[in-house]
């Protein structure tokens, strides 16, 4: 929404015309579950006039896979620096919270899926020189490596003086989450030494990333 705010080739309503022309079915399916949404009035007010949808409104109606297609069409469009190359790390973590799926269970070999690790993370964590050269191997998990994508967008997103008190408490919890609350049944667990690893790893990860809470490391590359 900054990025669109700032655009002057771009008034918030011509990116939903050009998506919708781009794809028959968004405004389709939008308006085939109206009845079933929490959205359903502003969702309404689309059916009346939808050659005049606002994107800042737009956005409240979409499901998160519509919502990285509308994002990447735009930057597709538009160029410049965006977060495209790791949403789908993030949208494998948000669909597996939201279905409750234990992922604990893929931490062992042999994974089910073989992922292509992003390459601006791995520069990050390679160029850092906090991190030895195992950590390439702890990435080839699929959860490892989505998790730490998250962690990374998460701090660098919110890098700006407006977010940066959210960023801190967000950040809080995760650290609370890693650092207290999985240490307290911790005798259960010292003896799987993949879960173990895996834990230190992560724990390296946050404790770099709050060292460079000033830097914006991502968005850029």
């Amino acid at each position: 929404m900054n990025d669109i705010t700032f655009n002057e080739k771009e008034d918030g309503y011509n990116i939903v015309r050009k998506y919708a022309e781009s794809d028959y079915t968004v405004l389709a399916n939008l308006y085939k579950n109206i009845d079933n949404s929490a959205t359903s009035e502003l969702i309404q007010k689309f059916h009346e006039d939808d050659q005049n949808i606002p994107v800042w409104s737009f956005i409240e109606t979409l499901s998160f896979g519509r919502f990285i297609e509308l994002y990447n069409y735009y930057y597709g469009i538009y160029g410049g620096a965006s977060y495209s190359s790791f949403l789908g790390s993030i949208k494998f973590l948000r669909n597996a919270a939201a279905h409750n799926t234990c992922l604990l269970n893929s931490m062992r070999r042999p994974y089910g899926i073989k992922i292509n690790k992003n390459k601006h993370i791995m520069d990050c964590l390679d160029k850092s020189k906090k991190f030895t050269t195992s950590f390439k191997t702890k990435m080839e998990n699929p959860v490892i490596h989505d998790f730490v994508v998250l962690l990374f967008v998460y701090c660098d997103v919110l890098n700006t003086s407006a977010n940066r008190s959210m960023r801190e408490k967000g950040m809080e919890e995760v650290r609370k989450l890693f650092f207290e609350t999985m240490l307290r049944k911790q005798e259960y667990f010292k003896k799987n030494d993949v879960l173990v690893e895996n834990y230190k790893f992560i724990c390296q990860v946050i404790n770099y990333l709050e060292n460079c809470r000033n830097k914006q490391i991502l968005k850029n590359n």
